[in-house]
This record gives C-alpha cells, structure tokens and sequence, in this order.
C-alpha cells in the first residue's frame, strides 16, 4: 500500500503522453472501417497497456524483490528482462505505426499512387 502515492504520481507525469495515446485510441475506433487504423488503434493500446504497467512494475518489483532478500545482482537481472519484453512490445508497435502509415492502400494501387 506504501507504493500507489509513487505509482500515482509517476502516472501523474506520463499523464500527457496517455492522454495524447487515448485521444489516438478515440480517432482510431472512429476510423476502423479503414484497415490502417486497426493497426493504429492495436499500436495505441499496446503503447498505453505498457506505459502503464511499466511504471508499476519498475516501481513495485524491485522493493518487492528486495523485502525477499534477493541479491541486487538477481534484481537487476530480472529488471533486465523485464525491460527487454518491453522494447520488444514498444518495437512491435512502432513496427504497426509505420506499416500504418506507409502501407499502400488499394486505391493507392488503382491510381498509382504512393510508389516509392
């Protein structure tokens, strides 16, 4: 219970950045009839899932960890890992931003257009 007043202010300075990704996940669930913004809206969601339970995981695992009397050595190790699946998921999505955004559309075929 001693870890929300941290978890809630760290939330409280990404506060910009989720509501920048929640107003993207709004625009994209309007625009769904086009397949693009599908990715968007999975990217936005991963971005926010993330950014979330990262903050709490970085704060909360390593006290946790060490009121288990686990080696500093073990903590980074596992905070190590932990941050690696997390650039991993950030990649994926900035991997389906980018298809999002540079992906020729079926008109784009038809008329030629978005040829690099």
């Amino acid at each position: 219970m001693d870890l929300i007043v941290p978890v809630l202010l760290q939330l409280a300075v990404t506060s910009p950045l989720l509501l920048v990704w929640l107003v993207g996940i709004v625009l994209a669930v309007l625009r769904l009839h086009d397949a693009r913004f599908r990715l968007v809206l999975i990217a936005l969601i991963l971005f926010l899932i993330l950014n979330v339970t990262g903050t709490v995981v970085n704060l909360v695992l390593p006290i946790s960890l060490q009121r288990r009397f686990m080696p500093a050595a073990e903590i980074g190790a596992i905070l190590g890992g932990v941050g690696l699946v997390r650039v991993l998921l950030e990649t994926v999505g900035w991997v389906l931003l980018l298809v999002a955004l540079f992906r020729r559309t079926p008109q784009d075929r038809l008329t030629g257009e978005g040829k690099a």
